[in-house]
């Protein structure tokens, strides 16, 4: 797709205009928009631009990218905001030439070749001044800013990139005068896999587009997620111009168990993978994107958000550069082609007609927030405060115009730009030309009236202290479907699958569902009803394993082996007059039970009664009745961890975890007391809970592991009848990870009831029977 880039140079005092006309090669209808500004006061309009790019296109085929034309909008507003100043470059002005690549990096050498050769095309002779480009904004892909910066690097000619990512440009030997007002890839490939560790998904897959930009960011993420322990179940790459490969990794995500994938994708190839994942409805992926695509209006469609509702990923943070909104929309079409989209001006033409620029006009991705736009904006007047140091300007004496101005003076005066502009937002670049890596953190949710938001939920800046350079709201985030959970199931049922195969075990089935799809999980109950596989591992939250329970009780599915986990096993909710004939004689791991003092009283006496100043069996008459608020009551009923303290000791030591960190860095003692002066601050806390060791009261140990766990430790409980038809969780094992091999695992086989209340397990497939006892 075209992707134009900027070339700025300096020109003379401004003078009257004798010959200013854009030109164009003589080839068929073409997008290219070439022009050589020859004085300040006749900059071209920019109705003169719009008007060269519809005169043609760069193929046979009718191609515009607007979201890069709108680029060049941003370049002639800043260039015109500061040929305005009083203050920068006060009496002199910037000119610029713009240029279409169609696309191609040989049209792009072939511009940066005739620049160097001194093809001016059409020069006016009113200026006496030298018109040599000192500096180049561009280009948008990083694999043609390779090859403009390796074809202009020994020109030492200053190529400044609002969007080039690739940390292969950092090289500074290898690209001594590029500069790019963006971050490099390696924070961002580095904070991805940082996102997919806090998640806890240690189970995805990766897409990258085959380039500079897709395949050094993906390496980078690659090498970041082993060091996190993260799992790349495959990685797959295509480029816009293989309709095969991409067809293959759609093959390859359909088939896949990975439910999370991360797309470090240019804009271009995302738009293609999305088109046939949404024609083949390959949808409920959780998609982690980058800077590239995951703000991208043009990626909003009617069905795209099946597919890509709930992505999450880092984007160019936003920005407020005052006029330009206007600029981009307003002033632009109503003041530079005479006309009103809506007309009540009766001296004023109806911009309905000219319907391709109106068409134009509604391509808007970035006006609204401006992100890259901002990057432009920045790299113009880097240039510009780079020139006003060379050229040595005052406010009093203007700049010194009989200084000339080589471009490698420019590249070594970007190095020290230092600066604020309008909107606050500073400009410097560090030792490899490029700028602080600051992303927000945002994700795809639905707006009103079916809209699309790219709702911030987060923030990276690593130029914050550790521990404070990434931060994520994860209560805000909403999951594809709607989801508010993190992908409990479905990592972890990947983890089984795959221990399950090296222990032999074979698996007839996986099935999955979500609470909020009622269809999936009427197919599930009827892919358990027909099948012969009678032992049932269930790696369900506690709200899908409610739903599950409900539909076998209805359909009377039952003498069931099931194998629960810590979410649902130890359930008092689960427990009705129908559930244990599904559920009886289940086995499964349940978080250890523990004993708190004062605790038990805490939550149920103490809080019902002294907090709301009342008598569950109100005997006082001068205390009010609980019952007379029956919710607090229905509340005070629900007590499922109140017995065993399960969860709520999990809570208990995290409280002290946090206690003993603020312990130990406030300097605290016995006798002296804690230093007050100290001032704590949160990387501080998580520093010094890598270090917590010590014992609560009730006797259990607290520390946490390289990865920040506790030590796996689980009971092993198994569902049996008590007296009077109650259930009771009995422990009939455990598990610790902490012991040696070999007595991690013990179960006790002779105190465990089977299904149908059965001391012995008879198991049948296809008349061989194996026998547990």
């Amino acid at each position: 797709m075209p992707s134009p880039w900027i070339l700025s140079q300096i020109i003379c005092q401004p003078s009257p205009l004798t010959n200013n006309k854009i030109t164009s090669p003589p080839s068929p209808p073409s997008p290219i928009y070439i022009f050589q500004i020859t004085s300040w006061p006749s900059l071209p309009k920019p109705s003169e631009i719009i008007s060269r790019l519809l005169l043609g296109s760069c193929s046979t085929t009718f191609l515009v990218n607007l979201r890069e034309f709108r680029f060049a909008q941003t370049m002639i507003f800043a260039i015109q905001e500061i040929n305005k100043s009083k203050f920068l470059l006060p009496n002199v002005s910037i000119g610029y030439r713009i240029y279409d690549n169609c696309g191609s990096t040989l049209t792009s050498m072939r511009a940066a070749m005739a620049l160097m050769n001194g093809d001016e095309w059409t020069v006016g002779k009113s200026c006496s001044g030298q018109s040599a480009v000192h500096a180049i904004i561009g280009e948008s892909e990083s694999s043609s800013t390779i090859v403009l910066s390796r074809t202009t690097g020994p020109f030492k000619i200053p190529v400044i990139s609002h969007s080039a990512t690739c940390e292969c440009l950092s090289d500074r030997k290898e690209y001594p005068s590029f500069f790019r007002t963006i971050a490099s890839d390696l924070y961002q490939s580095r904070a991805l896999a940082q996102m997919v560790k806090h998640f806890g998904w240690t189970w995805v897959g990766a897409v990258n587009s085959d380039s500079d930009y897709g395949n050094n960011g993906m390496a980078i993420f690659l090498a970041a997620a082993q060091e996190e322990g993260v799992y790349v179940e495959y990685t797959e790459k295509f480029h816009r111009a293989e309709p095969e490969k991409l067809m293959k990794v759609v093959e390859v995500i359909r088939k896949s168990t990975a439910r999370v994938i991360v797309g470090f994708l240019a804009h271009v190839e995302m738009n293609n993978l999305l088109e046939k994942l949404s024609l083949h409805n390959i949808t409920g992926l959780q998609f982690i994107g980058v800077e590239a695509w995951i703000t991208a209006d043009s990626l909003v469609t009617p069905t795209s958000f099946s597919v890509l509702g709930g992505s999450l990923g880092f984007a160019v943070q936003k920005a407020n550069i005052s006029g330009l909104g206007d600029f981009l929309i307003k002033d632009f079409w109503e003041t530079e082609f005479k006309c009103k989209e809506t007309n009540k001006d009766t001296k004023a033409a109806s911009c309905k007609g000219n319907q391709d620029l109106i068409e134009l006009q509604d391509n808007d991705d970035d006006v609204a927030e401006l992100r890259y736009s901002n990057n432009i904006y920045r790299a113009v007047y880097a240039v510009a405060h780079s020139l006003h140091i060379i050229l040595k300007c005052s406010k009093s004496q203007g700049c010194d115009r009989t200084i000339k101005v080589t471009p490698w003076q420019v590249v070594e005066s970007l190095k020290q730009v230092n600066f604020t502009i309008n909107n606050g937002d500073q400009v410097w670049f560090d030792s490899t030309g490029a700028a602080v890596a600051r992303y927000e953190v945002v994700y795809w949710q639905r707006g009103s009236e079916d809209s699309v938001q790219f709702k911030p939920v987060g923030y990276y800046d690593a130029s914050l202290p550790p521990g404070q350079k990434f931060v994520l709201n994860t209560e805000a985030i909403l999951w594809p479907g709607g989801k508010t959970e993190d992908d409990y199931g479905n990592n972890s049922m990947a983890i089984f699958l795959a221990s399950a195969q090296e222990e032999g075990v074979c698996v007839e089935y996986t099935e999955k569902f979500h609470r909020a799809e009622p269809e999936k999980l009427m197919k599930v109950v009827e892919v358990i009803r027909k099948s012969t596989a009678r032992v049932i591992v269930g790696f369900l939250a506690h709200v899908e394993m409610n739903n599950l329970l409900e539909k076998l009780s209805l359909h009377n599915i039952t003498g069931l082996q099931f194998i629960g986990v810590e979410a649902w096993i130890t359930a008092d909710s689960l427990v009705t007059p129908t559930s244990f004939s599904v559920l009886g004689g289940s086995l499964g791991f349940a978080v250890q039970k523990a004993n708190i003092s004062g605790l038990g009283d805490f939550l149920i006496k103490d809080f019902w009664e002294t907090e709301f100043k009342c008598k569950e069996t109100n005997k006082d008459t001068k205390a009010a009745s609980c019952k007379g608020n029956q919710d607090l009551i229905e509340l005070q009923d629900n007590d499922d961890d109140v017995a065993e303290l399960r969860y709520s000791n999990n809570i208990y030591r995290a409280v002290y975890a946090v206690a003993h960190s603020l312990h130990s860095i406030l300097k605290c003692s016995k006798s002296q007391g804690c230093d007050r002066t100290i001032k704590v601050t949160p990387w501080q806390v998580v520093e010094s809970l890598k270090q917590v060791n010590f014992t609560i009261n009730n006797g259990d140990p607290v520390w946490f592991d390289s990865t920040g766990a506790a030590v796996a430790r689980y009971e092993v409980v198994n569902w049996q009848r008590g007296s009077e038809d109650s259930v009771q969780f009995k422990p009939v094992g455990y598990y610790d990870a902490s012991l040696p091999p070999g007595q991690k695992f013990v179960l006790n086989t002779e105190a465990i009831l089977w299904p149908g209340g059965k001391t012995e397990a008879n198991i049948c497939f296809d008349n061989a029977c194996v026998s547990v006892q």
